[in-house]
């Protein structure tokens, strides 16, 4: 149509529109539809309280009911005007009807209350009023009650034509606490300080930690603190709270990396056949040498590879460890473990070949009468061509001796002094650069040539984990079961009574209930003669261990709870089984809880802890008064479907000895740093502190004026530096 071209008018398209019910005494909102040149509204509302507006989407209130007819008129910007009317119907308004939802009508003190309004209204406001509670003006609420107690919550709801209310209850009763908790820093030198943080929900008014390294325990009771770690390693931290409602524990495995010193950059092999090549690090008829190096491997495939000419070494893809010199294979099994920092090494002498882990004898293969002398070639490579290495290393050593758990605790644990004068170090690579070829530090310039690797920056790594060993603990456990517990290893006591006639007449039932036998035993239905899967005692051949066992022709085993309350001085315990013959535990856990009973799956969240034990056989937990009473147990869960069996010989209760010491309540750096403990900058084992939780500029300075940082930072960061003294804004620090 070109009649527009021509000078013909149109009239401007306008409308009105109106998305809900109109109720008198409750506000509409009126909205104007049209072309984008209408420059004004005027709208006529006959009825409502204000008639005249002029606003495109304006918000009118009738007082009655009734029919009505709205007029809007539209102008642009030429003047043209349209006018367009629309007729609406009035009903009288209707009162709210307030309702709510409330997600759990019985809730722990600390745990979160949903309030879900359910309110018949239109144009409501609401208003949520809580027993001890500020007010919520919003549709929905959420709260917490810190303190038990029977609570009001009212939802008011108020329109137009009135307001109404309705009053619900919450029940809040005291449960046991929530651990949880962070380490920060969780990565320091031994000497530096970390600090324990509490997380924990459910107002616990006693916590209690355990930090354990494998090597030896420190406890430490209070809620923050503070701690200078005795010794080095990877520590397992646990949290366990405590209030009147019981208690909760949280474990946290290697939480925390304390390094005997900086082992600064490692070489990243990323698993696409890349090899460190270097000369022969030792005359070619050598008959005795050690290769020591840390590693984290990824993957087993490739793991440990290398090729000696005479000696080669590769790993499967299931961990097996196969050196092989002049045709001999030495094989080891469960050699590495994946994801973590180990220190490794292979000595050979004369065709004796031992493998070390940590210092620890792995596996030993002595020599034999068919030993020939090596003639080692002129290039030795780390990495095979053929089957990738994916793996960290760092502080990798050849030494012409064979280094014995002594001489290898002597040297492995941090970086080596003065390699130079060493005479029996052949090579030695720190890694400790950012490119080119991997620098020889024992003076012997055997340099290693970096093959298949890519860019420096992805080849160059900073990891922590390196220089982790403690050499100095030594656990102390007193086993204390005979203390404690009764009928709590082969022989098993049982009664003369057949548990699982005409399928298994070995299978006697396990004494129960009394001075000598002081297992409880519950199960969810009684036995019956389809379902008749029980523990038992197997008598065959006289062994007497305790099993508990399902077949599909005896029904399922689930459930069922086994347990001997005992009662507890205060300490640190581990509980631990030791399985049997057969031993598929399926989804059957070890448990631990408060009180005199054992808690049933629908119920385990409340256990003092509890674990899988298809994963692990012992729990570990803490007692923090004298003369508590602990249930200490087996909660079985096999299915029905097919045959599992889990055989126990015996449990153990073992009292663990630990360093302790008080919290000193300081909770975080930051905190430190407010209290004066700490300063915001401070020199440390390998660099300089820094604490600030706002973003400040950072400067320093050696003393003959040369910046070697200038940077803004927050946060809780250490700033590598070598030994020495700085100037750090304007404050004189010392780098030990």
């Amino acid at each position: 149509n070109t009649d527009i071209l021509k000078g013909a008018t149109f009239k401007i398209p306008v409308s009105i529109v109106i998305t809900d019910s109109i109720f008198t005494g409750q506000p509409t909102r009126l909205q104007a539809n049209g072309s984008v040149n209408v420059t004004s509204w005027k709208w006529s509302v006959p009825g409502a309280k204000t008639s005249a507006l002029t606003a495109k989407a304006p918000f009118v209130t009738y007082s009655k009911a009734g029919e009505y007819t709205i007029t809007l008129t539209g102008t642009d910007t030429e003047g043209e005007e349209t006018t367009v009317e629309k007729t609406v119907q009035v009903t009288d308004g209707r009162m709210p009807v307030p309702d709510f939802e409330i997600s759990a009508t019985r809730q722990a003190t600390g745990k979160p209350v949903t309030l879900i309004n359910r309110t018949q209204a239109t144009n409501c406001n609401y208003v949520w009023s809580i027993d001890g509670q500020d007010d919520q003006h919003s549709q929905n609420a959420n709260v917490i009650f810190d303190m038990p107690g029977t609570y009001d919550v009212t939802l008011t709801a108020t329109n137009g034509s009135g307001s109404a209310s309705i009053t619900k209850t919450i029940d809040i009763y005291i449960a046991k606490p929530t651990s949880n908790f962070a380490i920060n820093p969780n990565t320091i030198l031994l000497g530096e300080t970390t600090y324990l943080e509490d997380k924990s929900t459910g107002k616990p008014d006693n916590w209690i930690w355990t930090l354990s390294n494998g090597k030896r325990y420190l406890q430490v009771d209070g809620q923050y603190s503070s701690l200078v770690p005795p010794a080095p390693g990877f520590y397992d931290i646990t949290l366990q709270t405590t209030n009147s409602a019981g208690s909760h524990i949280e474990t946290k495995p290697r939480a925390l990396c304390v390094s005997n010193a900086e082992a600064k950059n490692g070489l990243n092999f990323s698993g696409v056949k890349e090899q460190l090549e270097f000369d022969r690090p030792f005359l070619a008829p050598q008959s005795i040498f050690t290769i020591e190096w840390w590693m984290n491997p990824q993957v087993y495939y490739g793991t440990g590879g290398f090729d000696f000419g005479n000696m080669s070494a590769d790993c499967t893809d299931k961990g097996v460890y196969t050196v092989t010199y002049k045709g001999r294979k030495y094989q080891v099994n469960n050699f590495f473990i994946l994801n973590q920092w180990h220190h490794y090494a292979i000595t050979f002498s004369r065709g004796k070949m031992v493998f070390y882990r940590d210092c620890q004898v792995v596996s030993t293969y002595n020599a034999n009468d068919s030993y020939v002398m090596p003639s080692w070639p002129a290039k030795f490579t780390f990495g095979r061509s053929d089957n990738g290495l994916h793996a960290l290393i760092d502080e990798m050593r050849i030494w012409k001796s064979e280094l014995n758990a002594t001489q290898l605790k002597a040297v492995c644990n941090a970086p080596i002094q003065d390699p130079t004068s060493i005479s029996s170090l052949c090579l030695y690579y720190d890694f400790n650069q950012n490119g080119g070829d991997v620098i020889d530090r024992s003076g012997h310039d055997l340099d290693g040539r970096r093959l298949n690797f890519g860019p420096d920056g992805d080849a160059w790594i900073t990891e922590p984990g390196v220089f982790t060993l403690d050499f100095g603990g030594d656990i102390v456990k007193q086993d204390v079961s005979k203390e404690y517990l009764t009928n709590y290893k082969a022989p098993f006591l049982y009664n003369d009574v057949k548990v699982m006639p005409g399928i298994y007449q070995a299978a006697r039932e396990l004494q129960t209930g009394t001075d000598k036998s002081t297992w409880e035993f519950r199960s969810p239905r009684p036995i019956n003669a389809t379902d008749i899967s029980t523990i038992y005692v197997d008598t065959d051949g006289g062994s007497c261990v305790l099993s508990g066992e399902s077949r599909s022709n005896m029904g399922e085993f689930y459930n069922r709870r086994l347990w001997q309350t005992v009662t507890l001085g205060a300490g640190h315990y581990r509980f631990s089984v030791t399985s049997g013959r057969y031993f598929n535990p399926y989804l059957t856990k070890l448990v631990v809880c408060d009180g005199d009973s054992l808690v049933d799956n629908s119920q385990i969240d409340q256990a003092l802890t509890s674990t899988y034990l298809s994963n692990n056989q012992s729990l570990e937990f803490d007692i923090a008064e004298d003369g508590t009473d602990i249930s200490l147990g087996v909660l079985y869960n096999l299915p029905g479907s097919s045959s599992y069996q889990v055989d126990i010989k015996a449990f153990t209760l073992e009292k663990i000895t630990s360093e302790s010491q008080i919290a000193d309540g300081v909770q975080s750096a930051y905190d430190a740093v407010d209290k004066g403990v700490l300063d915001y900058i401070s020199g440390t084992r390998g660099g300089i502190r820094i604490v600030s939780n706002k973003i400040i500029e950072v400067k320093i300075y050696t003393v003959d004026g040369r910046c070697v940082f200038n940077e803004y930072v927050s946060g809780n960061k250490k700033v590598r530096l070598v030994p020495g003294i700085y100037i750090a804004n304007g404050k004189k620090v010392k780098v030990d």
